[in-house]
Parts: C-alpha cells; structure tokens; sequence
C-alpha cells in the first residue's frame, strides 16, 4: 500500500552528534557535521529544512534524550526526579529557546544521528512514546508523560547499538578523569558556557557560576558526584555492557522508520590480513 505521507512530508531534519561532539559556535566554527563544510546549510539550500541539535559530549544517553528534548522544543531540561535522585544530580539543567518549537504530533522530524547519537535517539523515541515506569508521574507536558508519537524516523550513522570496545581504549589512554576537565576548566577561565568546547555537565555541577575564582571552581570539580561509581555517563553507555543495559529497555518503534548506515575507514594492509586506517582518514 502506497505510503503518500513518507513520500511527501517536509518535517524538519535535525542532526544529533555522538560522544565528543559540539554546537555549531564552538571549535571556532569548525563544523561537527561537515567540517569546513556546513551540511546542514548545504541542505537548506538545496530545499530541506536541517537543524543542528546541540548536548552533553559526555553526558549519559538519558541525560543527552532529556537535553536533546529541551534543546528542539524548548523549555528546562528535566532529567526526571527519580533519575536525578538515584543517580545523585541536579534535576533540572539549560534552558533552551527551541530550535523546532512547534514540534508535536502533528509536526514531526527526523533525526539524523552519528554515532551515540544514535542510541540516544532511540531513548528519546521511547520515552516520549512511552514515557518511564519511574517517571510516568510526571506532569503532562513533560518527556515523561508518554504518547507523544513526534518522530518521523531515524537514520543512524555508525551507531554502536550493541557498544564497542574502543570503549576500553578510551579509558585507557584518555581516562575521563578529574585531570581532564580540571584542565578544561582552567582553559575556558570564568565563563558560564566554553565557546571553544563546552563539558555542558551542567546537572554535575560543572558549569562555572557567576564570579567564582578558578581555584574555587576546581575545589569543586573535584568534590563532584560524577567521579564516585557512575553507570549515569557517556563511556558505560557506549560499552558492549551498557548498550546491553540500554536494548533491554529500549524498544523500536512501530510508528518510526529506522534506517542504519555501517561505516568504515579503513583498508586492507598490504602486507597482513589486518585493517589500518586509510590516507586522509582523521585521528
């Protein structure tokens, strides 16, 4: 039967990046999606209408679905009370003027995703859906409450839906430590948001405040939440054992199409049997 709706809608395409990623005014303008080439403008100017999504680079995919929701409709990012209540931070994050804010059931997107924006897409999918046992209490309007059929689809550009392993080279070569973001801070001085690369770990206290000294801010950093025992971050999510968590939970849609790109950019070596990175391929 001739699906006349998928053929012919015009919603909106929203770019989501993955772990690590940043907005479109940060790395002095080099483009997430595109490098020095903007493809979201490509897009628009070829008739589409694109929009870049900004959140956290190493945030959880909940907290990224639940700034992801805020950042496209707008309003207070809501993490949820019983989330932020177990896993130990603030409630309630950024406000965002919405880049969509007309986003309902009856002007849907689709999603564009890279990476572990892929698998917080599809938490976004499921909880505006069906919301969360833990959370369904939740005012009306919120993510939370459920039945809320937005999305159109989502493609997914090398998602690792069931983890990856790079995981545990990530962690071994660049643990994400108190060293890492202690130094971050230093770089980005006194400023509430980073324009060269914002953390946007805001819900663990670890934005600068107002008039608070360097040396004050990293006292803090350190006394955060976000080093004890944390499954509530970026790198167990992307684990072979988180995404495992995540898959158990999270259910495709019979009301969204889903669409996933493998990708590599490696060759094989001359010379063994072995992958090796391909010339021109970005560290």
């Amino acid at each position: 039967m001739k699906n006349t709706d998928a053929q012919s809608n015009d919603y909106p395409i929203i770019l989501l990046h993955g772990f690590q990623g940043w907005g479109r005014n940060e790395l002095f303008g080099h483009k997430y999606w595109g490098g020095s080439i903007d493809i979201q403008e490509k897009l628009n100017n070829k008739g589409f209408d694109c929009r870049t999504a900004v959140v956290g680079p190493y945030s959880s995919n909940w907290d990224r679905a639940c700034e992801l929701y805020a950042y496209i409709k707008g309003g207070v990012v809501d993490y949820g009370i019983s989330h932020s209540k177990e896993k130990g931070h603030a409630r309630f994050g950024r406000t965002f003027p919405g880049i969509y804010p007309d986003w309902d059931e009856t002007n849907k997107i689709h999603i564009i995703a890279h990476s572990m924006g892929g698998q917080t897409a599809r938490i976004l999918i499921q909880l505006l859906e069906n919301g969360h046992p833990t959370e369904l209490n939740d005012e009306e309007k919120s993510l939370f409450s459920g039945n809320k059929n937005w999305v159109h689809s989502l493609t997914t550009i090398s998602t690792p839906h069931n983890g990856t392993t790079l995981t545990k080279m990530i962690n071994d070569t660049l643990p994400f430590s108190k060293e890492l973001v202690a130094t971050i801070a230093v770089l980005k001085g006194n400023k509430a948001e980073n324009k060269f690369f914002d953390l946007k770990l805001d819900q663990w206290g670890l934005r600068v405040n107002e008039n608070e000294g360097t040396l004050d801010y990293l006292k803090r950093v350190k006394s955060s939440g976000i080093w004890h025992e944390n499954k509530d971050i970026c790198l167990y999510d992307l684990s072979p054992d988180g995404a495992k968590d995540l898959n158990s939970w999270v259910k495709t849609s019979n009301k969204v199409y889903y669409f996933s790109w493998a990708t590599k950019c490696t060759v094989k070596s001359p010379v063994s049997e072995k992958q090796i990175p391909r010339i021109g391929m970005r560290p």
